[in-house]
């Protein structure tokens, strides 16, 4: 009896007998496959798509090939959506933020109770204290805790902005709309807890302006930790670099120091702090228009340090020139992230 070999079969057309009878390492088989392969759809369209990836000697997917994933429009949509899922994923960090807000209000206004029943002195002390913990407290806290949130989704990004999944700034879009809400919800309701307890001026402006310059601080300091997590890539580096960079500046706040006495070499770093320009608005917001033991609280203002600081208005409106300045920052910081992840594959692959 003769045995047909696969070389036989596969001449007859008959290429089901010949992976019958043919070993792994048959090269007429193999030969027959890799033509069958390459004749067939799928193995067309896999070897477009392969053409269609990045040049030899480069590292990812270029600008043009990473916008036919989706549009600009597509991608803000579906990554807003992913990182609210994944702000609310963990109820309990929800819960103790909430928490957390409930407790510090509460240890504010057991230390600063009705602060309109103390004396001039008194009164003075105790409401430019509670202001300015109220300024510092929201920069720091959002701070460190946007620096941790962000280290831990960094590598996710990594990967799938290197693998062309969305660009970048449908991503820092997408994290702004999620963070910014969070920022705006929780130094509210620290507002609404300490506010009328304490006994601040019972007005609606006041009020208001108030609530406006405390949640722009906690944009500050989001903005501030997206920044320090995306320039430092250690965490640790990251940890210490948020405190050097915001201590300095708390004490050109207007508390610790009377700005106009500081000397004028050094005395240019008011103009970069950030809570400096928190504090003197809601320093002149609660003390327009307020008396205090037959004193009218614009004659303190020369006292506390404050004159020629600018009015509430310029103030707020610094706030929000540097929340802009520090997400810019933040943005660019996002985009070296992404260049130097992209060197470092690169060199990679040369070696």
């Amino acid at each position: 009896e003769i045995v047909e070999t696969s070389e036989s079969l596969i001449e007859k057309g008959d290429a089901s007998a010949a992976r019958s009878t043919a070993t792994p390492q048959d090269p007429a088989v193999i030969q027959y496959l890799l033509r069958e392969w390459k004749s067939s759809d799928i193995g067309k369209s896999l070897d477009t798509l392969a053409r269609s990836g990045p040049e030899s000697g480069k590292v990812g997917y270029s600008k043009e090939q990473r916008k036919y994933h989706s549009t600009f429009l597509t991608q803000i949509p579906v990554l807003t959506k992913r990182a609210w899922s994944n702000a609310w994923r963990n109820e309990m960090v929800v819960k103790v933020k909430f928490f957390e807000i409930i407790f510090i209000g509460f240890f504010i206004d057991s230390i600063f109770w009705k602060i309109p029943e103390k004396g001039l002195d008194s009164q003075i002390q105790n409401r430019s204290g509670v202001l300015f913990f109220l300024i510092v407290n929201q920069v720091f806290t959002y701070s460190m805790g946007n620096l941790m949130t962000f280290y831990q989704e960094r590598l996710v990004f990594e990967r799938e902005y290197s693998s062309g999944m969305y660009s970048l700034p449908s991503y820092f879009i997408s994290k702004a709309i999620v963070e910014v809400p969070f920022s705006i919800i929780l130094p509210l309701l620290m507002v609404v807890v300490t506010y009328f307890a304490i006994g601040l001026q019972v007005a609606a402006d006041k009020f208001f302006l108030c609530a406006i310059t405390v949640i722009l601080q906690a944009i500050c300091g989001a903005a501030l930790g997206l920044f320090a997590s995306c320039t430092f890539k250690d965490i640790n580096v990251a940890h210490a670099f948020v405190p050097m960079f915001l201590l300095p500046l708390m004490i050109f706040s207007g508390l610790f120091v009377n700005l106009s006495q500081v000397q004028a070499w050094i005395r240019w770093v008011q103009w970069i702090s950030p809570m400096k320009y928190g504090y003197v608005a809601l320093i002149k917001n609660e003390f327009t228009g307020l008396d205090i033991g037959g004193v009218p609280g614009e004659q303190l203002f020369g006292q506390l340090g404050l004159e020629g600081q600018g009015s509430v208005a310029v103030n707020i409106i610094a706030c929000l020139g540097y929340c802009i300045l520090l997400w810019i920052a933040a943005y660019m910081g996002l985009w070296k992230l992404v260049a130097s992840s992209r060197q470092s594959i690169k060199s990679r692959k040369q070696a």
